[in-house]
Formats: C-alpha cells, structure tokens, sequence
C-alpha cells in the first residue's frame, strides 16, 4: 500500500477530533473558501480494539497551517476507516486466523524556516504475518505558494534526466553503494541490489518522491536532503530503511534563484549530542 496517497487533498479542511476515540471517517470537508478555526497544538489520536489498533499523529508545525494540518488530519481518518474495515472483513472469514491489525501514521518535523516546512510521514502498519511492514512519506511545503514542492522544483532545470536530476542520482547511488556495503555482511554492496539500485535511482522526479531538508548548522538554512526508502526497495527487509543524504554542494548549482538562500552549512549535530 503506497502511503504517498495519506496527502492526496492537502487543501481539504475537515472537523476533527483528537479525543482518544475512534476516528471520524465521514466529517465532510469544508469548501476552500471556509475559515474554519485552526488548531495549533499536535493532533494526537490513537484507539485499539480486537480488529484494529491505531494511532495519528500531526506536528504542531503542520496543524497551524489552516491549509495543512486539517488536510493531513482527515486524510489519516480516512486511511484509518479503509483499515479498519478491511481488519474486519479479514477477522470475519472463519477460514483465517486472525491476529489484531495495527495502523501507526505518524508525521514529524525535519526542518523549518520562514520559507518552508519539510515533514517526514512514516506509516506503520500490520495485517498478519511475521512481521510489521514501515513506508515512507514527505511533504515539503512551500509557505509563499502555499503548496508542496517536489524535489524537483528546487531546481531551475526541472526535466527528467536533466542536469540536476541526474546529479542528484549519481550522489544517491554512491550514497546506497556506501550505506549497502555497512550493511552488508561481507562488507560489500549486493550486486542483485545494486542493479536494482540503479533502476530505482534513476534520474526522474518520480525516483526522488519522499525526501526532508536536513537542518545544517547554519540557523535557518538546510545542510542538504536525505532520500527516504522504506525495507524491500533497496534493500531486504533485514537492512531496513535506507536514508540517502545528498548534499547542499551537489543541490546549490542547479537551484532556481529563489531557493538558493535556503542550502548552506553542515549537518547540524544531533540535539542530544
């Protein structure tokens, strides 16, 4: 299941509720003309029973935009309902054991200035066998268009193997070759998973869909981006994730003017550090 389509109607609002209950699925979303009161604390919901355990969570950051927050709400309801009404269906066939489900669809801050917000979305999930399944989302949102950004858009050339795109696609195979081999057992990257690896890394917007900023230590600039890529696509699931971080020096020359200001710096060091 793609979690990529958790923020298909970002510019949706919705009435919803972070009681502890169960989620709202059919709370009709408001026209984008309404002015509906925005919440700014997080949005944190969660409810368990013998089909479904679940939980949301949304940032502060994102629930004080009145054209983020709710949308990305109302989304995670939704996705909540679809499961829980598929858990149910399972756990009525008398023709299958049943273990409870569980859906976890949680958001997060990565990096935030005046000019954009990036959130990671991770979604967590579980419907029987041996073990949970973890994909990815992202959404960078741009707070002058108020709209979200792709990779791609960073960039004055924003073509298909264009460019910036294929540096970007050099830097992140060289990136998995490195993560690959520490992973690995023998100390070298697969050569099934690296061909798969150049397949998925491709120069194309499509292959760079969920990413962060990562926050550098120059205040208010982003150090560069990492690439987000759950267990199973480029790796098996004993690896893990991958998090390919690409650089604000292989980003800086090919960005349009206006986002130019918004690289610089090293990676900053972690809070606890």
């Amino acid at each position: 299941m793609r979690f990529a389509a958790f923020v298909a109607t970002l510019l949706m609002f919705a009435a919803c509720s972070a009681s502890t209950g169960g989620p709202a699925p059919n709370s009709t979303p408001a026209a984008a003309g309404d002015s509906p009161a925005v919440a700014t604390a997080a949005f944190d919901a969660s409810g368990a029973d013998d089909a479904l355990e679940w939980s949301i969570f949304v940032p502060e950051a994102a629930m004080a935009i009145p054209r983020l927050g709710p949308g990305l709400v109302a989304e995670a309801q939704a996705a909540v309902a679809d499961y829980r009404a598929q858990a149910e269906e399972s756990r009525a066939n008398p023709a299958t054991p049943f273990q409870t489900w569980l859906l976890d669809l949680e958001w997060s801050t990565a990096f935030q200035n005046a000019a954009v917000l990036s959130l990671e979305g991770r979604r967590t999930e579980f419907s029987g066998g041996a073990h949970p399944v973890t994909g990815y989302d992202s959404l960078l949102w741009d707070q002058a268009t108020l709209r979200r950004l792709t990779l791609a858009d960073l960039f004055a050339n924003r073509r298909d193997r264009g460019p910036a795109l294929s540096a970007v696609s050099d830097a992140a195979l060289e990136a998995y070759r490195v993560e690959a081999a520490r992973k690995s057992a023998t100390g070298e990257a697969d050569e099934y998973w690296d061909v798969n690896a150049r397949e998925v890394l491709q120069p194309t917007a499509g292959s760079f869909e969920n990413f962060v900023l990562v926050a550098s230590d120059a205040t208010g600039r982003a150090a560069g981006v990492e690439l987000l890529y759950g267990p199973y696509v480029l790796g098996p699931y004993v690896e893990g994730d991958y998090r390919l971080f690409i650089s604000a020096d292989v980003l800086v020359p090919h960005l349009a003017s206006r986002f130019r200001d918004l690289f610089g710096g090293a990676p900053a060091a972690p809070a606890d550090s």
